[in-house]
Protein backbone atom coordinates (compact mmCIF):
# COMPACT_ATOMS: atom_id res chain seq x y z
CA UNK A 1 0.00 0.00 0.00
CA UNK A 2 1.28 3.34 -0.96
CA UNK A 3 1.53 6.24 1.29
CA UNK A 4 2.68 9.07 -0.48
CA UNK A 5 5.52 9.64 1.91
CA UNK A 6 9.08 10.01 1.44
CA UNK A 7 11.21 7.54 3.39
CA UNK A 8 13.76 10.49 4.69
CA UNK A 9 11.61 9.70 8.47
CA UNK A 10 9.43 13.37 7.95
CA UNK A 11 6.34 13.91 6.50
CA UNK A 12 5.87 14.69 2.97
CA UNK A 13 5.05 18.30 3.78
CA UNK A 14 1.30 19.75 2.94
CA UNK A 15 0.57 15.94 1.62
CA UNK A 16 1.29 14.22 4.68
CA UNK A 17 -0.80 16.80 6.79
CA UNK A 18 -3.71 16.38 4.92
CA UNK A 19 -3.43 12.51 5.32
CA UNK A 20 -3.36 12.72 8.82
CA UNK A 21 -6.35 14.75 9.20
CA UNK A 22 -8.26 12.69 6.67
CA UNK A 23 -7.60 9.55 8.45
CA UNK A 24 -8.66 11.09 11.75
CA UNK A 25 -11.81 12.20 10.49
CA UNK A 26 -12.50 8.91 9.34
CA UNK A 27 -10.47 6.21 10.77
CA UNK A 28 -10.68 4.87 7.03
CA UNK A 29 -9.78 1.08 7.02
CA UNK A 30 -9.79 -1.71 4.79
CA UNK A 31 -13.30 -2.34 4.51
CA UNK A 32 -14.27 -6.03 5.92
CA UNK A 33 -16.16 -8.45 3.31
CA UNK A 34 -19.32 -10.12 3.83
CA UNK A 35 -18.31 -13.64 4.41
CA UNK A 36 -20.02 -16.90 5.94
CA UNK A 37 -19.40 -17.66 9.16
CA UNK A 38 -16.90 -19.96 10.21
CA UNK A 39 -17.18 -23.68 9.22
CA UNK A 40 -17.50 -26.65 11.45
CA UNK A 41 -14.57 -28.86 11.53
CA UNK A 42 -14.88 -32.80 11.81
CA UNK A 43 -11.66 -35.38 12.84
CA UNK A 44 -11.49 -39.11 14.27
CA UNK A 45 -10.79 -42.41 13.27
CA UNK A 46 -12.96 -44.90 10.99
CA UNK A 47 -13.63 -48.66 11.49
CA UNK A 48 -14.83 -51.21 9.08
CA UNK A 49 -16.29 -54.49 10.82
CA UNK A 50 -14.08 -53.35 13.97
CA UNK A 51 -10.71 -52.45 12.01
CA UNK A 52 -9.21 -49.86 10.96
CA UNK A 53 -10.58 -48.36 7.52
CA UNK A 54 -8.73 -48.81 4.21
CA UNK A 55 -6.28 -45.71 3.20
CA UNK A 56 -8.36 -43.74 0.78
CA UNK A 57 -12.14 -44.46 2.17
CA UNK A 58 -13.93 -41.89 1.22
CA UNK A 59 -16.06 -40.01 4.08
CA UNK A 60 -19.08 -38.10 3.08
CA UNK A 61 -21.07 -35.49 5.55
CA UNK A 62 -24.22 -34.59 4.28
CA UNK A 63 -27.14 -31.71 5.63
CA UNK A 64 -30.42 -32.07 4.56
CA UNK A 65 -31.37 -29.14 1.91
CA UNK A 66 -27.94 -28.53 1.64
CA UNK A 67 -26.65 -28.21 -2.67
CA UNK A 68 -23.46 -30.40 -2.26
CA UNK A 69 -21.94 -32.84 -0.25
CA UNK A 70 -18.50 -32.68 1.58
CA UNK A 71 -15.80 -35.04 1.27
CA UNK A 72 -12.90 -36.30 2.77
CA UNK A 73 -10.48 -39.80 2.79
CA UNK A 74 -9.14 -42.23 5.56
CA UNK A 75 -5.32 -41.83 5.93
CA UNK A 76 -3.30 -44.72 6.52
CA UNK A 77 -3.85 -44.65 9.76
CA UNK A 78 -7.30 -45.13 9.20
CA UNK A 79 -8.27 -41.47 10.57
CA UNK A 80 -9.71 -38.83 8.62
CA UNK A 81 -9.61 -35.02 9.19
CA UNK A 82 -6.36 -34.63 10.63
CA UNK A 83 -4.24 -34.06 7.29
CA UNK A 84 -6.00 -32.59 5.64
CA UNK A 85 -8.33 -30.89 7.63
CA UNK A 86 -12.51 -31.51 7.08
CA UNK A 87 -14.33 -29.04 8.00
CA UNK A 88 -18.63 -28.40 6.86
CA UNK A 89 -18.66 -24.90 5.46
CA UNK A 90 -21.32 -22.51 7.09
CA UNK A 91 -24.47 -21.46 5.04
CA UNK A 92 -23.76 -18.48 2.31
CA UNK A 93 -26.50 -15.83 3.51
CA UNK A 94 -25.57 -14.03 0.64
CA UNK A 95 -26.98 -16.66 -1.58
CA UNK A 96 -30.02 -17.98 -2.44
CA UNK A 97 -29.69 -21.94 -1.55
CA UNK A 98 -28.51 -23.86 1.06
CA UNK A 99 -25.04 -24.16 1.15
CA UNK A 100 -23.82 -25.28 4.29
CA UNK A 101 -24.58 -25.19 7.91
CA UNK A 102 -26.53 -23.23 10.57
CA UNK A 103 -26.52 -23.78 14.52
CA UNK A 104 -29.01 -27.07 14.75
CA UNK A 105 -29.07 -28.74 11.52
CA UNK A 106 -27.57 -32.82 11.65
CA UNK A 107 -24.20 -33.08 9.94
CA UNK A 108 -24.29 -36.68 8.86
CA UNK A 109 -21.07 -38.66 7.98
CA UNK A 110 -21.42 -41.40 5.83
CA UNK A 111 -18.99 -44.29 4.91
CA UNK A 112 -19.20 -47.25 2.94
CA UNK A 113 -22.73 -46.06 2.02
CA UNK A 114 -23.78 -45.98 5.35
CA UNK A 115 -24.54 -43.71 8.32
CA UNK A 116 -21.42 -43.92 10.31
CA UNK A 117 -22.21 -40.37 12.79
CA UNK A 118 -23.74 -37.77 13.26
CA UNK A 119 -23.37 -34.48 15.28
CA UNK A 120 -25.00 -31.14 15.69
CA UNK A 121 -23.55 -28.28 12.95
CA UNK A 122 -21.89 -25.22 15.15
CA UNK A 123 -19.92 -22.53 13.70
CA UNK A 124 -16.31 -22.54 14.73
CA UNK A 125 -16.96 -26.02 16.11
CA UNK A 126 -14.15 -28.65 16.51
CA UNK A 127 -15.27 -32.22 16.91
CA UNK A 128 -14.00 -35.50 17.53
CA UNK A 129 -16.56 -38.08 16.43
CA UNK A 130 -15.37 -42.14 15.83
CA UNK A 131 -16.86 -43.30 12.69
CA UNK A 132 -18.15 -47.02 12.80
CA UNK A 133 -20.21 -49.43 10.34
CA UNK A 134 -20.39 -53.03 9.40
CA UNK A 135 -20.51 -54.34 6.08
CA UNK A 136 -22.06 -57.08 4.65
CA UNK A 137 -19.91 -60.20 3.91
CA UNK A 138 -20.33 -63.54 2.39
CA UNK A 139 -20.32 -66.88 3.38
CA UNK A 140 -19.26 -69.89 1.08
CA UNK A 141 -19.79 -73.37 2.60
CA UNK A 142 -18.83 -76.28 0.94
CA UNK A 143 -18.67 -80.43 1.12
CA UNK A 144 -15.91 -81.98 1.17
CA UNK A 145 -15.85 -84.17 -1.43
CA UNK A 146 -19.47 -82.70 -2.71
CA UNK A 147 -20.64 -86.68 -2.14
CA UNK A 148 -20.37 -86.61 1.09
CA UNK A 149 -23.38 -85.09 2.67
CA UNK A 150 -25.02 -81.27 2.25
CA UNK A 151 -24.28 -78.08 4.11
CA UNK A 152 -26.38 -75.15 4.93
CA UNK A 153 -25.47 -71.58 5.76
CA UNK A 154 -24.14 -69.70 2.70
CA UNK A 155 -25.52 -66.38 2.36
CA UNK A 156 -24.89 -62.63 3.09
CA UNK A 157 -24.10 -61.26 6.56
CA UNK A 158 -23.47 -58.62 8.29
CA UNK A 159 -20.22 -58.70 9.39
CA UNK A 160 -18.87 -59.39 13.30
CA UNK A 161 -22.27 -61.48 13.64
CA UNK A 162 -22.16 -65.64 14.25
CA UNK A 163 -23.15 -67.45 11.10
CA UNK A 164 -24.69 -71.08 12.06
CA UNK A 165 -23.43 -73.70 9.86
CA UNK A 166 -24.84 -77.31 9.57
CA UNK A 167 -23.40 -80.21 7.79
CA UNK A 168 -25.77 -83.35 7.25
CA UNK A 169 -24.12 -86.59 6.36
CA UNK A 170 -25.18 -88.27 2.99
CA UNK A 171 -25.79 -92.57 3.27
CA UNK A 172 -22.48 -94.36 3.71
CA UNK A 173 -20.84 -91.16 4.90
CA UNK A 174 -19.50 -89.77 8.31
CA UNK A 175 -18.94 -86.05 8.75
CA UNK A 176 -15.56 -84.98 10.70
CA UNK A 177 -15.19 -81.60 11.19
CA UNK A 178 -15.19 -77.94 9.83
CA UNK A 179 -12.03 -76.52 8.50
CA UNK A 180 -11.28 -72.66 7.37
CA UNK A 181 -8.58 -70.35 7.26
CA UNK A 182 -8.89 -69.18 11.23
CA UNK A 183 -9.90 -72.58 13.05
CA UNK A 184 -10.55 -70.25 16.10
CA UNK A 185 -14.06 -68.54 14.64
CA UNK A 186 -15.37 -71.70 14.39
CA UNK A 187 -17.26 -72.17 17.86
CA UNK A 188 -17.05 -76.39 17.63
CA UNK A 189 -14.93 -77.70 14.98
CA UNK A 190 -15.76 -81.15 15.29
CA UNK A 191 -19.52 -80.77 15.49
CA UNK A 192 -21.88 -80.59 12.66
CA UNK A 193 -24.03 -77.70 13.82
CA UNK A 194 -22.35 -74.77 15.15
CA UNK A 195 -21.41 -71.34 13.71
CA UNK A 196 -18.97 -69.25 12.55
CA UNK A 197 -17.81 -65.93 13.44
CA UNK A 198 -17.70 -63.70 10.11
CA UNK A 199 -15.20 -60.62 9.51
CA UNK A 200 -14.91 -60.50 6.14
CA UNK A 201 -15.66 -62.57 3.07
CA UNK A 202 -14.97 -66.54 4.02
CA UNK A 203 -15.02 -70.12 2.95
CA UNK A 204 -15.90 -73.08 5.45
CA UNK A 205 -15.58 -76.86 4.54
CA UNK A 206 -17.31 -79.55 6.10
CA UNK A 207 -15.56 -82.33 5.83
CA UNK A 208 -16.54 -86.14 5.35
CA UNK A 209 -15.61 -89.63 5.30
CA UNK A 210 -16.50 -92.72 4.04
CA UNK A 211 -18.00 -94.92 6.83
CA UNK A 212 -15.75 -97.91 7.80
CA UNK A 213 -12.53 -95.58 8.35
CA UNK A 214 -10.61 -96.09 11.15
CA UNK A 215 -11.11 -94.08 14.14
CA UNK A 216 -8.53 -93.24 16.94
CA UNK A 217 -8.86 -91.64 20.39
CA UNK A 218 -6.86 -88.29 20.03
CA UNK A 219 -5.88 -86.50 24.10
CA UNK A 220 -5.21 -83.15 23.79
CA UNK A 221 -3.10 -81.43 26.65
CA UNK A 222 -1.89 -78.49 27.52
CA UNK A 223 1.42 -77.35 29.78
CA UNK A 224 0.63 -73.79 31.05
CA UNK A 225 -2.01 -71.66 30.43
CA UNK A 226 -4.01 -71.64 26.90
CA UNK A 227 -6.49 -73.68 25.23
CA UNK A 228 -6.31 -76.12 22.40
CA UNK A 229 -9.03 -77.69 19.82
CA UNK A 230 -10.01 -79.99 18.64
CA UNK A 231 -11.82 -81.34 22.13
CA UNK A 232 -10.55 -84.99 23.38
CA UNK A 233 -12.10 -87.73 21.34
CA UNK A 234 -12.39 -90.27 18.38
CA UNK A 235 -11.48 -89.13 14.72
CA UNK A 236 -10.68 -90.83 11.64
CA UNK A 237 -7.67 -91.52 10.29
CA UNK A 238 -5.55 -89.51 8.32
CA UNK A 239 -4.73 -85.40 8.40
CA UNK A 240 -6.78 -83.00 10.58
CA UNK A 241 -6.41 -79.51 11.90
CA UNK A 242 -5.06 -78.78 15.73
CA UNK A 243 -4.79 -75.24 16.98
CA UNK A 244 -3.47 -73.52 20.02
CA UNK A 245 -4.73 -70.05 21.80
CA UNK A 246 -2.78 -68.54 24.69
CA UNK A 247 -4.62 -67.21 27.50
CA UNK A 248 -3.66 -63.33 28.53
CA UNK A 249 -0.31 -63.04 29.83
CA UNK A 250 1.35 -66.45 28.11
CA UNK A 251 2.44 -67.22 24.49
CA UNK A 252 2.60 -70.48 22.48
CA UNK A 253 5.94 -72.46 22.73
CA UNK A 254 5.34 -75.48 20.73
CA UNK A 255 3.65 -78.72 19.74
CA UNK A 256 4.34 -82.47 20.96
CA UNK A 257 3.76 -85.85 20.64
CA UNK A 258 5.18 -89.82 20.59
CA UNK A 259 6.41 -88.96 16.79
CA UNK A 260 6.81 -85.46 15.91
CA UNK A 261 6.91 -86.16 12.32
CA UNK A 262 3.26 -86.32 12.63
CA UNK A 263 2.92 -83.09 13.05
CA UNK A 264 3.15 -80.76 10.20
CA UNK A 265 4.75 -77.61 11.92
CA UNK A 266 5.25 -78.15 16.42
CA UNK A 267 6.35 -74.22 16.34
CA UNK A 268 2.79 -72.90 14.68
CA UNK A 269 -0.28 -72.31 17.01
CA UNK A 270 -2.08 -73.89 13.75
CA UNK A 271 -1.03 -76.63 12.21
CA UNK A 272 -1.60 -80.40 11.04
CA UNK A 273 -1.32 -83.62 12.88
CA UNK A 274 -0.94 -87.07 10.88
CA UNK A 275 -3.58 -89.37 12.89
CA UNK A 276 -2.54 -93.27 12.16
CA UNK A 277 -2.79 -94.48 16.28
CA UNK A 278 -4.45 -93.74 19.43
CA UNK A 279 -2.11 -90.31 20.30
CA UNK A 280 -1.60 -87.53 22.94
CA UNK A 281 -0.86 -84.10 21.56
CA UNK A 282 0.74 -81.66 24.19
CA UNK A 283 0.33 -77.92 23.35
CA UNK A 284 3.07 -75.69 25.73
CA UNK A 285 2.60 -72.48 26.67
CA UNK A 286 4.88 -69.90 28.62
CA UNK A 287 4.75 -66.91 30.50
CA UNK A 288 5.09 -63.78 27.83
CA UNK A 289 7.13 -62.15 30.10
CA UNK A 290 8.52 -60.96 33.60
CA UNK A 291 5.66 -58.50 35.39
CA UNK A 292 6.60 -55.90 37.72
CA UNK A 293 4.62 -53.90 39.97
CA UNK A 294 4.48 -49.82 38.52
CA UNK A 295 2.90 -47.56 40.68
CA UNK A 296 1.71 -43.86 39.40
CA UNK A 297 1.59 -40.93 41.71
CA UNK A 298 0.40 -37.44 40.91
CA UNK A 299 1.82 -33.91 42.82
CA UNK A 300 -0.56 -31.03 42.20
CA UNK A 301 -3.77 -30.93 39.49
CA UNK A 302 -3.98 -33.90 36.88
CA UNK A 303 -4.32 -37.38 35.54
CA UNK A 304 -2.28 -40.13 34.48
CA UNK A 305 -2.60 -43.32 32.63
CA UNK A 306 -2.31 -46.25 33.40
CA UNK A 307 -3.45 -46.76 36.87
CA UNK A 308 -1.42 -48.51 39.00
CA UNK A 309 -0.91 -52.29 38.73
CA UNK A 310 1.01 -55.03 37.42
CA UNK A 311 2.40 -55.01 34.06
CA UNK A 312 4.90 -56.65 31.56
CA UNK A 313 8.70 -56.32 31.35
CA UNK A 314 9.59 -53.59 28.89
CA UNK A 315 8.65 -50.09 27.21
CA UNK A 316 5.19 -49.02 27.62
CA UNK A 317 3.34 -45.64 26.99
CA UNK A 318 2.58 -43.16 29.96
CA UNK A 319 0.28 -39.95 29.56
CA UNK A 320 -0.13 -37.11 31.88
CA UNK A 321 -2.95 -34.55 31.26
CA UNK A 322 -3.44 -31.37 33.38
CA UNK A 323 -6.72 -30.12 34.93
CA UNK A 324 -7.94 -27.03 34.01
CA UNK A 325 -6.16 -24.44 35.35
CA UNK A 326 -2.90 -26.50 35.77
CA UNK A 327 0.03 -27.53 33.11
CA UNK A 328 2.08 -30.63 33.40
CA UNK A 329 5.97 -29.95 34.38
CA UNK A 330 7.82 -33.42 34.39
CA UNK A 331 8.06 -36.66 35.28
CA UNK A 332 10.10 -38.14 37.78
CA UNK A 333 11.24 -41.52 38.82
CA UNK A 334 14.30 -43.10 40.67
CA UNK A 335 15.95 -43.50 37.35
CA UNK A 336 15.17 -40.91 34.64
CA UNK A 337 17.09 -42.45 31.90
CA UNK A 338 14.35 -44.71 32.03
CA UNK A 339 11.91 -42.16 30.70
CA UNK A 340 11.81 -41.51 27.28
CA UNK A 341 11.45 -37.44 27.52
CA UNK A 342 10.30 -36.42 31.09
CA UNK A 343 9.80 -33.37 29.52
CA UNK A 344 6.83 -34.44 27.48
CA UNK A 345 3.02 -35.14 28.67
CA UNK A 346 2.78 -38.29 26.74
CA UNK A 347 6.15 -40.44 26.60
CA UNK A 348 7.77 -43.85 26.80
CA UNK A 349 9.24 -45.91 30.28
CA UNK A 350 10.62 -48.82 30.12
CA UNK A 351 9.66 -51.09 33.09
CA UNK A 352 12.61 -53.42 34.31
CA UNK A 353 11.79 -53.35 38.05
CA UNK A 354 9.26 -52.40 40.56
CA UNK A 355 8.74 -48.60 39.80
CA UNK A 356 7.53 -45.76 41.38
CA UNK A 357 6.48 -42.98 38.33
CA UNK A 358 6.17 -39.19 39.05
CA UNK A 359 3.66 -36.66 37.55
CA UNK A 360 3.89 -33.21 38.74
CA UNK A 361 1.79 -30.39 37.91
CA UNK A 362 1.75 -27.04 38.03
CA UNK A 363 -1.11 -24.20 38.39
CA UNK A 364 -0.79 -22.05 35.41
CA UNK A 365 -1.16 -17.96 36.04
CA UNK A 366 -3.20 -16.70 33.72
CA UNK A 367 -4.69 -13.32 32.22
CA UNK A 368 -8.09 -12.24 31.45
CA UNK A 369 -9.42 -9.58 28.85
CA UNK A 370 -13.45 -9.20 28.15
CA UNK A 371 -15.07 -9.15 24.26
CA UNK A 372 -18.25 -7.24 24.36
CA UNK A 373 -20.94 -6.86 20.96
CA UNK A 374 -19.88 -5.89 18.23
CA UNK A 375 -15.55 -5.73 16.68
CA UNK A 376 -13.20 -5.99 19.18
CA UNK A 377 -9.47 -6.07 18.60
CA UNK A 378 -7.57 -8.67 20.56
CA UNK A 379 -3.93 -9.87 21.31
CA UNK A 380 -1.49 -11.10 23.36
CA UNK A 381 1.00 -9.36 25.55
CA UNK A 382 3.47 -12.44 26.16
CA UNK A 383 4.22 -15.92 24.33
CA UNK A 384 1.45 -18.76 25.45
CA UNK A 385 1.74 -21.71 27.06
CA UNK A 386 2.11 -24.84 23.86
CA UNK A 387 -1.25 -26.00 24.92
CA UNK A 388 -3.22 -22.61 25.66
CA UNK A 389 -2.12 -20.75 22.60
CA UNK A 390 -4.63 -21.25 19.82
CA UNK A 391 -8.44 -19.35 19.60
CA UNK A 392 -10.24 -22.68 20.75
CA UNK A 393 -7.93 -22.43 23.99
CA UNK A 394 -8.33 -19.06 24.49
CA UNK A 395 -11.78 -18.54 24.62
CA UNK A 396 -14.05 -21.01 26.66
CA UNK A 397 -16.88 -22.72 24.90
CA UNK A 398 -19.54 -20.43 25.51
CA UNK A 399 -17.42 -17.54 24.24
CA UNK A 400 -16.92 -19.23 21.21
CA UNK A 401 -20.82 -19.92 21.04
CA UNK A 402 -21.10 -16.08 21.18
CA UNK A 403 -18.37 -15.37 18.20
CA UNK A 404 -19.71 -14.98 14.49
CA UNK A 405 -16.31 -14.30 13.03
CA UNK A 406 -12.78 -13.97 13.30
CA UNK A 407 -9.64 -11.91 10.95
CA UNK A 408 -6.23 -11.42 10.58
CA UNK A 409 -4.74 -8.53 8.49
CA UNK A 410 -2.29 -10.14 5.89
CA UNK A 411 0.35 -7.20 5.36
CA UNK A 412 1.80 -8.50 2.52
CA UNK A 413 -0.88 -9.82 0.72
CA UNK A 414 -2.86 -6.48 1.71
CA UNK A 415 -6.00 -8.22 2.30
CA UNK A 416 -8.12 -10.21 5.49
CA UNK A 417 -8.09 -13.52 6.39
CA UNK A 418 -10.26 -15.73 8.24
CA UNK A 419 -9.29 -17.63 10.55
CA UNK A 420 -10.52 -20.61 12.26
CA UNK A 421 -10.21 -22.36 16.08
CA UNK A 422 -6.84 -23.72 15.44
CA UNK A 423 -5.17 -20.51 14.76
CA UNK A 424 -2.18 -19.65 17.22
CA UNK A 425 -1.82 -16.75 18.64
CA UNK A 426 1.53 -14.57 19.29
CA UNK A 427 2.73 -11.45 20.50
CA UNK A 428 3.03 -8.43 18.70
CA UNK A 429 -0.16 -9.25 16.69
CA UNK A 430 -3.73 -8.38 16.86
CA UNK A 431 -6.92 -9.89 15.29
CA UNK A 432 -10.72 -8.58 14.90
CA UNK A 433 -13.09 -10.18 16.96
CA UNK A 434 -16.72 -9.82 15.95
CA UNK A 435 -19.37 -10.75 19.01
CA UNK A 436 -22.60 -11.56 18.53
CA UNK A 437 -25.39 -8.73 19.50
CA UNK A 438 -26.27 -8.94 23.24
CA UNK A 439 -23.25 -11.05 24.77
CA UNK A 440 -19.75 -10.98 25.46
CA UNK A 441 -16.65 -13.18 25.15
CA UNK A 442 -13.86 -13.97 27.77
CA UNK A 443 -10.42 -14.26 26.19
CA UNK A 444 -7.77 -15.94 28.44
CA UNK A 445 -4.19 -15.94 28.15
CA UNK A 446 -1.73 -18.33 30.00
CA UNK A 447 1.85 -17.94 29.77
CA UNK A 448 4.55 -20.62 28.64
CA UNK A 449 6.58 -21.60 31.35
CA UNK A 450 9.20 -22.12 29.52
CA UNK A 451 12.22 -20.06 28.66
CA UNK A 452 11.28 -17.57 26.44
CA UNK A 453 13.33 -13.96 24.95
CA UNK A 454 11.02 -10.99 23.91
CA UNK A 455 9.13 -11.04 20.95
CA UNK A 456 9.65 -9.58 17.25
CA UNK A 457 7.69 -9.43 14.38
CA UNK A 458 8.95 -8.29 11.05
CA UNK A 459 6.33 -5.10 9.91
CA UNK A 460 6.27 -4.30 6.14
CA UNK A 461 5.98 -0.59 4.03
CA UNK A 462 2.51 0.13 4.91
CA UNK A 463 -0.39 -1.14 6.76
CA UNK A 464 0.80 -3.37 9.96
CA UNK A 465 -1.67 -4.49 12.09
CA UNK A 466 -0.08 -4.80 15.66
CA UNK A 467 -0.33 -5.61 19.71
CA UNK A 468 1.16 -4.31 22.76
CA UNK A 469 3.59 -6.41 24.15
CA UNK A 470 5.05 -5.05 27.21
CA UNK A 471 7.13 -6.26 30.56
CA UNK A 472 4.99 -7.35 33.63
CA UNK A 473 4.71 -5.13 36.14
CA UNK A 474 3.34 -5.54 39.84
CA UNK A 475 1.73 -8.98 37.97
CA UNK A 476 -0.18 -6.56 35.76
CA UNK A 477 0.79 -5.57 31.60
CA UNK A 478 0.71 -2.17 31.71
CA UNK A 479 -0.18 0.85 29.90
CA UNK A 480 2.71 2.05 27.39
CA UNK A 481 3.09 5.48 25.32
CA UNK A 482 3.38 4.45 21.84
CA UNK A 483 7.02 6.23 21.58
CA UNK A 484 8.29 3.34 24.14
CA UNK A 485 5.93 0.70 23.03
CA UNK A 486 7.17 0.79 19.05
CA UNK A 487 10.67 2.63 19.91
CA UNK A 488 12.51 -0.52 17.68
CA UNK A 489 10.82 0.71 14.46
CA UNK A 490 11.18 4.81 15.09
CA UNK A 491 14.22 4.52 13.30
CA UNK A 492 15.48 1.32 11.36
CA UNK A 493 19.13 0.47 10.01
CA UNK A 494 20.41 3.29 7.43
CA UNK A 495 18.72 6.47 9.67
CA UNK A 496 16.15 5.87 8.05
CA UNK A 497 12.37 6.45 9.21
CA UNK A 498 9.97 4.05 10.35
CA UNK A 499 6.41 3.97 11.23
CA UNK A 500 4.87 7.49 10.88
CA UNK A 501 1.11 7.00 11.85
CA UNK A 502 -0.66 4.49 14.55
CA UNK A 503 -4.37 4.15 14.77
CA UNK A 504 -6.37 3.46 17.81
CA UNK A 505 -9.89 1.93 15.78
CA UNK A 506 -12.99 2.66 18.16
CA UNK A 507 -14.00 -1.36 18.65
CA UNK A 508 -14.75 -1.26 22.09
CA UNK A 509 -11.10 0.59 22.77
CA UNK A 510 -10.31 4.46 22.88
CA UNK A 511 -10.58 6.01 19.42
CA UNK A 512 -7.51 7.98 18.22
CA UNK A 513 -5.18 8.94 16.03
CA UNK A 514 -1.71 9.92 15.99
CA UNK A 515 1.15 11.49 13.27
CA UNK A 516 4.38 11.55 13.81
CA UNK A 517 5.29 14.45 16.30
CA UNK A 518 1.92 14.58 17.29
CA UNK A 519 0.27 13.90 20.99
CA UNK A 520 1.57 10.46 21.95
CA UNK A 521 -1.30 8.26 23.06
CA UNK A 522 -1.01 5.24 25.44
CA UNK A 523 -1.04 1.31 23.84
CA UNK A 524 -3.53 -0.76 26.19
CA UNK A 525 -2.57 -4.48 26.60
CA UNK A 526 -5.02 -7.13 24.92
CA UNK A 527 -5.87 -4.59 22.34
CA UNK A 528 -4.87 -3.77 18.39
CA UNK A 529 -3.24 -0.31 16.28
CA UNK A 530 -2.90 -0.27 12.83
CA UNK A 531 0.64 0.76 12.04
CA UNK A 532 1.45 2.94 9.42
CA UNK A 533 5.49 2.14 8.20
CA UNK A 534 6.96 4.22 5.78
CA UNK A 535 10.21 1.34 5.93
CA UNK A 536 10.06 -2.28 6.44
CA UNK A 537 11.63 -2.83 9.94
CA UNK A 538 11.24 -5.12 13.08
CA UNK A 539 9.30 -4.36 15.93
CA UNK A 540 10.37 -5.89 19.38
CA UNK A 541 8.25 -6.76 22.71
CA UNK A 542 9.46 -6.54 25.78
CA UNK A 543 7.61 -9.73 27.87
CA UNK A 544 9.45 -12.98 28.67
CA UNK A 545 8.96 -15.83 29.94
CA UNK A 546 8.73 -17.74 32.53
CA UNK A 547 6.72 -15.05 34.79
CA UNK A 548 7.36 -15.06 38.52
Amino acid sequence: MKTGLRKSGKLAGGLGLLLVLALIASFALPALAAVPAPPHTFKGSVTVCGEPAEEGTVVTATIAGAVEDWTTTVDSDGNYGYEPTFTVPSDDPETPEKDGGVGGDTVQLWVLGQLAGQAQFKSLGLTELDLEVFIDVELTVDASPPGGGTVTGSGTYTCCTNAPITATEADGWDFVSWSTDDMTEIASPSSPSTTLTLDKDKTVTANFVEEGVTYYTLDMEVVGSGTVTPEDGSYPEGDMPITAAADPGWEFDSWSTDDMAEIASPSSPSTTLTLDKDKTVTATFSVLKVSYVLTMNVEGGGTVTPESGTYPEGDMTITATADPGWRFAGWSTDDIAEIADPASPSTTLTLDKDKTVTATFTERVGFTTPLFFDWNLVSTPITLDADSDTLEQIFDAESVNNILILYRWDAVAEDWDQILADYELLPLEAIYVKVKPDASAIAEFIPSGELTWPPTRDLVEGLNLIGPAPELEDGVFPTTPLDQALISIAEIPGGLTGYVMVISPEHNQPGWAYALGGEVHDLLPYKGYWVVMINAGTLHGFSTTPIQ
